[in-house]
């Protein structure tokens, strides 16, 4: 594990991607940070309250004196917590061909993603409910995915910490629209800011994650990263980015503040506070805020492809080359599941939990039942925030957006090393879905409207078949590229998955810009799948693989496809940007087709597939490739183009 620290000298850029927080949903504008066999408990000793080499003394104390809170939009109902909660009617399978239907999505997700494993929790209205895996929770051991799995579930944490701050004014121990110096007179530069505003992300307190001093400690001393106030040390000298309470702006160090007014108004350590008010009371045993790094053979490993996510977070081709190779597993594909300590995202980010758990977590709390009506409301009550340079929809830990054909959804999630999660619940039809995949690049939420597309199925319904990859098909030796692709003819929200070996070296060739079009090939009708990934040689700045067949070679087919000659066309081009803009300003082929060897094509279709206009294509090929530059003139040649522009 020490020799796998300093890889961190190459890919400190990758933090961002830890930074709890991504974007998207069903409605384009949900904040999301959105899990084996007889795992076991968490130890006991994970949730004792932390020593002071952890969380300084000071944090400790419960004696605040703390005014009452503001009757207004804030009930106190009481300090009596239940030990438990009842979760009314017992919940019930899926009607009818639902459960097969969602586990075929669930699988097909995973064949075209390529993804090691997801797990998935759905529980609908009438209490039906299902949970579903697939894939593998560890590459190495191939141990599967089961629904007891744990996840790293990054800023799926905040609506935790939302949910106990809000429990903590209900009992008078916070204020939610008090200086937060009420509890932290340590931080005077921030007098203007309150619990309100932190919860909202409206306090305008930069974000530690983002300053290069901390990546740098994070690189080279992790084991300095001690507790809260270590983290917080990195900003409370620094300028708010806004007047509080004027703008809005994810930022991380919110819920690290969030952490220590939790610490000191309740007088016990966050950690020990979730588990004692929200996750004993719920029964759930594979829920808990990290604070060790202990491995657990519970949780599943994260996986990060430093090939795509590297560059997408502006890590250049030379120090992704520094890394050594044996680092990898393959490719440049990473296990991350202990890459970084828990404490340096807490409160903000280190949860771990599973689809199912967080699915009854979420529910019970939009419900009012671990926390007052009232304080689901101000919860509830939203602004516009600026999120990686998107606006959303959020409020206190709780982010919003409409989905139909279920309404308007609540939820969060998240980005970890490794993981991408995400929970929502519908409050209209009384619907929880959650989802957690152990990887990055992760296709979400493609697969979220997968999912949710099927679920309004009525039962009776045929169950959906899958489309999977078929035994041994990606096998090939040599040159080739490997094309998964699943999405709409001009349409959006494909999922791929596309690599290659080009000059004997592995290369990801997609990672954004992938899809599918119907276009004429001097006067034939051709599909052609499109798809750009980072590159990583240096002095290229983008690598684009364009594939096309002809319309009529698919039409009706399902199964394995053996296009006649010039029926299968593909390139491989490396592209140079204008920096100023998205624009190629230079272009090389760099790999075509090997006429010496034989491609494989598997498309799942049926006899009414027409490779029409917004027709779902479910297509797999293995297309032996050269880069012999003779091969590559004479093969560009016939279609009067020249191998560079």
């Amino acid at each position: 594990m020490k020799a796998m620290r300093w890889w961190r000298l190459a890919v400190v850029a990758l933090m961002v991607v830890q930074a709890c927080s991504s974007t998207g949903g069903g409605a384009d504008n949900v904040v999301t940070d959105v899990p084996g066999d007889s795992v076991q408990d968490v130890p006991k000793d994970t949730f004792v309250d932390v020593s002071e080499d952890i969380l300084p003394a000071d944090l400790l104390q419960s004696d605040v004196d703390v005014p009452a809170p503001d009757a207004v939009g804030d009930d106190v109902s009481g300090a009596d917590v239940p030990v438990t909660i009842d979760d009314g009617p017992a919940t019930k399978p899926l009607p009818g061909n639902l459960s097969a239907t969602l586990q075929n999505v669930l699988d097909e997700y995973l064949a075209f993603s390529g993804d090691p494993g997801i797990s998935i929790a759905v529980r609908m209205g009438d209490g039906a409910s299902w949970a579903g895996v697939s894939g593998v929770a560890d590459s190495a051991t191939n141990a599967p995915m089961t629904t007891d799995t744990g996840f790293r579930v990054g800023s799926n944490t905040k609506p935790y910490m939302a949910a106990l701050i809000m429990l903590l004014v209900e009992e008078g121990k916070v204020d939610l629209d008090v200086p937060l110096t009420t509890y932290l007179p340590e931080y005077p530069n921030w007098s203007a800011v309150t619990t309100r505003m932190l919860l909202g992300m409206q306090s305008g307190l930069p974000d530690y994650m983002w300053v290069a001093e901390f990546m740098i400690a994070s690189v080279f001393d992790p084991a300095s990263l001690t507790g809260p106030d270590v983290l917080l040390s990195y900003v409370k000298d620094k300028p708010l980015t806004f007047v509080p309470g004027v703008g809005c702006e994810y930022s991380n160090t919110n819920y690290v503040v969030v952490g220590m007014i939790a610490q000191r108004a309740g007088g016990m350590a966050p950690e020990v506070q979730l588990k004692e008010r929200f996750f004993d009371r719920l029964g759930l045993k594979n829920t808990y805020l990290d604070v060790t790094g202990v491995d657990n053979p519970g949780l599943a490993h994260g996986y990060v492809d430093v090939g795509i996510v590297g560059q997408q977070f502006g890590l250049g081709a030379d120090t992704i080359g520094m890394i050594p190779a044996e680092w990898f597993l393959h490719d440049l594909y990473m296990d991350a599941t202990y890459t970084f300590p828990p404490m340096f995202s807490w409160t903000a980010g280190a949860l771990v939990t599973t689809p199912l758990e967080a699915s009854s977590f979420l529910r019970e709390m939009m419900r009012g039942r671990l926390i007052s009506p009232a304080s689901v409301l101000t919860m509830q009550t939203t602004h516009s925030c600026l999120l990686l340079g998107s606006q959303v929809e959020y409020g206190l830990g709780l982010s919003t957006g409409d989905t139909p054909p279920y309404g308007r959804e609540w939820g969060h999630g998240g980005m970890n090393f490794g993981y991408e999660a995400n929970t929502i619940y519908f409050p209209d039809k009384d619907i929880t879905l959650s989802h957690m995949h152990n990887t990055l690049p992760e296709q979400s939420w493609p697969f979220q409207a997968m999912m949710i597309k099927q679920m309004d199925v009525l039962p009776e319904a045929p169950v959906y078949p899958a489309c999977l990859l078929p035994d041994g098909f990606f096998d090939a030796t040599g040159d080739h590229v490997a094309i998964r692709f699943r999405g709409a003819i001009d349409g959006g929200d494909s999922i791929v998955n596309l690599v290659g070996v080009i000059g004997g070296n592995n290369t990801p060739l997609y990672g954004f810009g992938t899809s599918a079009k119907l276009v004429d090939a001097a006067g034939t009708p051709r599909v052609e799948v499109t798809s750009n990934a980072p590159s990583v040689t240096t002095g290229v700045d983008r690598r684009q693989v364009v594939l096309g067949l002809d319309a009529v070679v698919l039409a009706g087919k399902d199964g394995p496809i053996q296009p006649g000659p010039g029926a299968l066309t593909l390139a491989v081009v490396e592209l140079q940007i204008d920096p100023k803009g998205v624009a190629p300003t230079t272009g090389c082929v760099v790999a075509v087709p090997d006429a010496a060897r034989t491609p494989k094509v598997h498309l799942c279709g049926g006899e009414s597939f027409q490779a029409a206009s917004g027709e779902m294509l479910k297509l797999f090929a293995d297309v032996p490739v050269t880069n012999d530059s003779a091969a590559i003139d004479a093969y560009v040649a016939q279609s009067g183009k020249a191998r560079c522009f």
